[in-house]
């Protein structure tokens, strides 16, 4: 039942290789043609192809049509619940309802607690799911269940300009409350699957989950390069800079390979007005890295002038007007 989670989290059922194809193509060429049989398998095929089209009248059609030419299977009703969602969410929950007590299949937890979600009945919504992680066996697949439902709040259908300021706020705090628990649930800290949900986070403008993944993460293996570069671009980018010139001066501390490491931390103490300190890193990139200098002029004098702006906020404008001579000495124009 994996593809009706993908479903959900990605709007598409899974891949389709070359066979699957083949058979949706033959069915709509050859449907009701005396002497030509479809199997369940295809019907299947067929009704998860309409919805990921939003074709949602000829796939309830065609699903009508499989229930009553086979017997009516879980993959059945789990595909009435997804066509329901998107165009009848009280439907979804009695269905999810009914369907779970008789087939004991925790798909149908997942499916109405999403319907609850999109009702925007987050408290309904967070025991339903919390009762289908309880029931997922392997801890870390709760995890990234926890993860994926959390980045599925944080998605567009939920971000809208007239939200009120109470939806909000519950919103939040249950994604808040999700990537906890996705946190606790991994014991054993899988880095390659947190750094890939910190990533979704980033994308998402979700400065806070971002940041208390990557320092999981951190916190698992101070040495994670990856983990500390993207920590640092979100605090810079999120004006964070007290915290981010810690974090470029970690990834200094560590070798990280970066070149620029002291020229951000310049620019992060730069811009919390503590000038000597902005200095002192904006030298230490000059020193620790003259050949990239000499081969971009154009960052050479950005350098240069950031320097003598410095000096110039503490009040040393002689050596501040000396570095303006030798920036226009390295490029006149």
């Amino acid at each position: 039942m994996e593809q009706f989670y993908e479903y959900i989290f990605t709007g598409s059922f899974g891949e389709y290789n070359l066979e699957r194809m083949e058979m949706i193509e033959d069915f709509f060429a050859n449907v009701g043609k005396k002497n030509k049989f479809f199997d369940s398998e295809t019907y299947e095929a067929v009704i998860m192809f309409l919805i990921e089209r939003n074709n949602i009248t000829q796939a309830r059609e065609i699903l009508f049509t499989a229930r009553e030419m086979f017997h009516d299977n879980v993959v059945y009703r789990a595909l009435e619940v997804i066509i329901e969602l998107k165009d009848n969410l009280t439907k979804a929950i009695s269905h999810s309802t009914k369907y779970y007590k008789e087939t004991l299949d925790i798909v149908f937890l997942f499916t109405k607690a999403v319907a609850y979600f999109d009702q925007k009945n987050y408290d309904k919504g967070a025991k339903v799911f919390d009762s289908f992680c309880k029931k997922v066996e392997n801890s870390d697949w709760r995890s990234e269940a926890y993860l994926q439902m959390a980045i599925y709040l944080n998605g567009d259908k939920y971000e809208v300009v007239d939200e009120p300021d109470e939806e909000f706020m519950t919103r939040t705090m249950l994604i808040k409350k999700l990537v906890d628990k996705a946190l606790k649930c991994n014991t054993e800290v899988d880095d390659k699957m947190l750094f890939f949900y910190a990533l979704q986070f980033q994308m998402l403008e979700n400065v806070r989950e971002a940041k208390t993944i990557l320092n999981r993460i951190i916190d698992s293996n101070s040495y994670h390069r990856d983990a500390w570069r993207l920590l640092s671009e979100i605090l810079f980018e999120d004006e964070q800079y007290a915290e981010a010139a810690e974090a470029y001066k970690y990834r200094i501390a560590i070798n990280d390979g970066n070149t620029m490491n002291h020229f951000q931390c310049g620019v992060c103490y730069s811009r919390l007005g503590k000038w000597a300190d902005a200095l002192h890193y904006y030298e230490l990139q000059e020193k620790n890295y003259p050949v990239m200098l000499m081969d971009n002029k154009e960052f050479y004098c950005t350098l240069k002038n950031n320097q003598a702006e410095c000096l110039m906020k503490m009040g040393a404008f002689d050596r501040a007007l000396e570095l303006c001579r030798k920036t226009l000495e390295i490029d006149p124009n």
